[in-house]
């Protein structure tokens, strides 16, 4: 992110994060420092689902998704937690309609899981610490925040969530104050931080300790308790408290903070740039012997409720603006219009505001989103408007419902759809469309889901995957292994045939529904080890051509025909158990004939022949 220096200003002579000079040459030096040690956070989940008038807002990783109901990107096979902080509009997920894809169709549940958020821990009336660390206090410090919860025993209430009110108290002030301001409401749990040298740090006070992050610090603890409900935070500031609630709803990325409530609130020129409208959180440090003051550029969350009071009389720069211990304020008026900006309004800016029935003057935008009453003769004593101000008040903070304190429960597919709190585990289906939605149950408001295929380079570990194009896996020296343990299987069954090149294949079972060919123009050896058995019994009759036979390893034989074009049959015994017909174009015997039944040589036969010849006188 962008850092910007401010540079020296010419309004009333010259100006810089050190010092400022006036027209008289009048030098006064600003020593202003801060380090700060943030405390240890637990990560966020990857998305907040959170509602503003209506419409979803996400924050992914603890950051601001831009817009209402945005585009949201998840890989398939991936598997994200989204915590669910919903008032009056639940948490579905649909597939693209099949008249119109643009539209959500039918409930997707695949790869749902919803499980309510359940600690076992109740927030009672107490005192916590938070601890910082910087430069003023370099060992740290517990910074204490009063907390008063409600008695609700035997009301309707007893098992219901209860909403929150964060009440910062004025400069000079301390927690105590805070909780006074604020206990006229109800059934609120009321929290009061307290500022550091009872004062808040917007700049240029004594304290200069990081009270953004000590809001945020609070704010996170809550979701710590089973009875708190964080939907709709309301931060009440007074004052130098007023000015930090600004600071705050500018600056802060938490969306559970939903109403900003202020008296005599202004915003600095260090935090809005009504030129570009353009919103700025800063950071002071020291530099050798000066201090240096850099700028980031924030977007504020829009869709809060924005109530200010301020008093026109008196002390005159709490409505008109001006210059206090060297930090310049915009006017009232400019402030209520920079809200508005903050809020995303595109309301033109008014000047002058209509007269109320308690006399004050209205100046209001975004839809009495963001208004700012001021009153005449007023300073910091409102009093005399009481009523008045109580009942728009209590009219901003009421909630619709109050939530049900959680008992542990899990869904899952279609049952963990509808929910407005808790957390949704969502496993992406590798077969999940392209796109899908995420709506309230009537597909009204609804922002669409993209679903992208995963891009990994190193080494990852999967459930699944499902590729619907090119596979290859073609690294040099890689070791490719397709191993599923237990009942897993391997398929390749391609839709045409393909080649399997250069691979020794060690099989217990090979089976085929197909022709097998054989065709190398190596040698083919087909040699069982150890017990194997051989077997080649086809169920019509083949043909084994141009194969030697026994040449090697001699072994018994049966045919039930044997015909030898060429070739030689040698130390065999044919015919011996059963004797049949045989037919050979040349036979011959070696062995002189002992038995009536044995085959003769023809030289015995003819020696022998020659013989009874000469005997007999033939």
């Amino acid at each position: 992110m962008a850092v910007v220096f401010k540079p020296f200003e010419a309004d009333y002579g010259y100006k810089s994060p050190g010092f400022s000079v006036d027209n008289q040459g009048n030098v006064i030096v600003r020593t202003i420092t801060n380090t700060y040690t943030p405390p240890v956070i637990p990560p966020a989940p990857d998305f907040n689902v959170n509602e503003t008038t209506g419409q979803f807002t996400f924050l992914q990783d603890g950051t601001a998704i831009t817009g209402l109901n945005p585009n949201i990107n998840l890989e398939r096979g991936s598997t994200y937690n989204l915590v669910l902080n919903l008032n009056s509009i639940s948490f579905n997920i649909f597939q693209p309609d099949t008249n119109d894809p643009l539209i959500p169709g039918q409930l997707y549940s695949e790869g749902l899981r919803h499980q309510n958020i359940v600690t076992g821990a109740t927030l009672s009336s107490t005192t916590l610490n938070f601890s910082q660390t910087w430069q003023q206090e370099p060992n740290g410090v517990n910074r204490p925040v009063q907390v008063l919860v409600p008695d609700v025993t035997n009301t309707p209430l007893a098992t219901k969530k209860l909403p929150v009110i964060i009440s910062l108290h004025d400069n000079g002030s301390n927690r105590v104050d805070g909780i006074s301001n604020v206990s006229w409401i109800n059934n609120t749990i009321l929290i009061a931080p307290q500022g550091y040298n009872n004062t808040w740090n917007i700049g240029y006070q004594s304290s200069k300790a990081n009270d953004i992050a000590f809001l945020n610090s609070i704010i996170n603890s809550l979701s710590n308790y089973d009875n708190v409900d964080t939907r709709e935070i309301t931060i009440i500031g007074y004052g130098n408290g007023a000015q930090l609630a600004l600071l705050f709803a500018n600056s802060s990325q938490n969306a559970s903070v939903k109403n900003i409530i202020t008296f005599n609130g202004l915003l600095s020129n260090d935090q809005y740039n009504p030129i570009d409208d353009t919103f700025y959180t800063y950071n002071l440090q020291d530099v050798e012997d000066s201090t240096e003051i850099s700028w980031t550029e924030v977007t504020p969350i829009a869709g809060k409720k924005v109530l200010m009071f301020n008093g026109k009389d008196d002390l005159n720069f709490l409505y008109i603006g001006g210059t206090v211990n060297g930090e310049t304020f915009y006017s009232a008026i400019d402030s209520v219009y920079a809200m508005s900006k903050a809020n995303a309004s595109l309301d033109t800016k008014i000047t002058v505001g209509s007269i109320e029935p308690d006399g004050s003057e209205l100046f209001a935008y975004s839809n009495n989103s963001v208004r700012m009453y001021g009153f005449t003769g007023v300073a910091n004593n409102f009093n005399n408007y009481q009523n008045s101000i109580r009942q728009r008040i209590s009219d901003t903070i009421t909630i619709s419902s109050y939530l049900d304190i959680p008992v542990l429960t899990v869904s899952n597919g279609a049952e963990a759809q509808g929910k407005l709190t808790g957390t949704i585990t969502y496993t992406v289906p590798v077969d999940a469309p392209d796109s899908l939605y995420y709506a309230d149950q009537d597909g009204i408001p609804a922002g669409t889901i993209t679903v992208q295929q995963p891009s990994i380079i190193g080494i990852g570990v999967f459930s699944s995957i499902l590729d619907t194009g090119d596979l290859f896996a073609q690294g040099a020296d890689a070791e490719i292994v397709l191993s599923p343990t237990g009942s897993g299987t391997v398929t390749i069954n391609p839709g045409s045939t393909g080649f399997i090149n250069n691979v020794n294949i060690n099989v217990q079972d090979l089976t085929t529904s197909g022709t097998v060919q054989l065709v190398s123009n190596n040698n083919v050896t087909i040699s069982p080890q150890a017990n194997g058995v051989l077997t080649i019994r086809p169920t019509a009759t083949g043909t084994l051509d141009n194969v030697t036979i026994g040449s090697v390893i001699p072994r018994n034989a049966t045919f039930s025909n044997l015909v030898s074009a060429q070739g030689t049959l040698n130390n065999t015994t044919i015919g011996l158990t059963t004797a049949a017909q045989a037919a050979f174009t040349e036979v011959s015997v070696e062995k002189d004939p002992t038995l009536p039944d044995d085959v003769t040589k023809k030289n015995y036969v003819d020696n022998t022949a020659t013989v009874l010849a000469i005997a007999l006188g033939v």
